[in-house]
């Protein structure tokens, strides 16, 4: 393989201007430098770009720590965050967890080994104390609200909108309400907000039997609705914690000939199709907010507002 040094003994320049010909990072003079790009093609040069990052520092990749890309909401986010690193010309790397603390550990370790430029996290297992450990080593982005830690991060406010939909609900005569979540709320902050929500909405806690944990696929939104209903009859309407997740209720609700009003989240192309109301977390802003984050001096949290989508919220009854 040919290297820097071989162009500089063909084209009789030194290794320094044969480098600033290849990198452009400096004057050369245009017959100069056509005669070393022509001692590249000739000796068919590629540059060593492990030596590059190696003499520079920086990898140009970006460490993207997700639980799995298959749920919606951390499909749009990988979306969002790839778009706005092509852009400025870097590589992500998806590094699924499963929310294994011990594979969260292992990337990080990656990144004090400076695998990564930064990482970003969609969420996590870890403490923030945990994670703290490793902000010498390199950017860390959180999606999610990182209180008064000093880690950056672009986040929704989970339960103020779901306080907000659950307003809703009760101004239009619902009280027999099911909520899925993607995870038990002893680990999961969003769970523990929904729940938080509905009992400062409605003043009394969300009966286990219509809390449907580890919603992940459109089967278990059809399986939660089952559920639900042996369990309460009369119920009227389930807040569930994806579009996907709301179709899967959809669908049993046709199959088994019940009405029921469905809520959803992150406005994806179903809730439109099949016309029911979700909340639109602005996953795309979040994504390529957190991305510019990792390129900031001082510490910053940006919340970015939910919005309530209603397309059918029919009135029960008085409230």
């Amino acid at each position: 393989m040919a290297t820097i040094r071989d162009i500089a003994r063909l084209t009789g320049h030194s290794i320094s201007t044969v480098s600033r010909a290849i990198n452009h990072s400096g004057y050369v003079a245009p017959e100069t430098k056509a005669k070393i790009m022509a001692a590249v093609k000739k000796l068919d040069y590629r540059p060593n770009h492990i030596a590059r990052e190696l003499s520079s520092g920086r990898t140009h990749r970006i460490g993207l720590i997700l639980p799995s890309a298959n749920h919606p909401f951390f499909h749009r986010l990988v979306n969002s965050i790839s778009a706005a690193a092509l852009s400025a010309g870097y590589e992500v790397v998806l590094l699924p967890t499963n929310y294994n603390r011990h594979v969260e550990v292992d990337r990080l370790e990656e990144l004090r080994a400076h695998a990564f430029d930064g990482l970003i996290f969609t969420s996590r297992s870890n403490s923030f104390d945990f994670i703290m450990q490793y902000a010498d080593y390199g950017p860390i982005v959180c999606c999610e609200n990182t209180r008064h830690y000093p880690l950056s991060c672009a986040y929704k406010n989970r339960e103020n909108s779901f306080q907000k939909t659950f307003q809703r609900l009760k101004a239009k005569g619902y009280r027999k309400i099911g909520v899925t979540v993607s995870r038990n709320e002893y680990v999961s902050a969003s769970a523990q907000a929904t729940i938080r929500a509905y009992q400062r909405v409605f003043g009394l806690p969300l009966k286990d039997e219509l809390l449907f944990r580890d919603a992940l696929t459109p089967f278990d939104g059809a399986t939660a609705a089952g559920e639900f209903l042996a369990a309460e009859p009369g119920l009227e309407a389930i807040l569930a914690n994806s579009d996907e997740i709301a179709a899967g209720v959809y669908q049993y609700c046709q199959h088994h000939q019940r009405q029921l009003t469905l809520i959803g989240q992150d406005n994806e192309l179903i809730s439109q199709l099949l016309n029911f109301s979700t909340i639109d977390n602005h996953l795309n802003d979040i994504g390529s907010i957190a991305f510019s984050l990792l390129f900031e001096k001082e510490v910053k949290k940006v919340l970015v507002p939910a919005t309530f989508i209603e397309r059918h919220l029919p009135s029960l009854h008085q409230a």
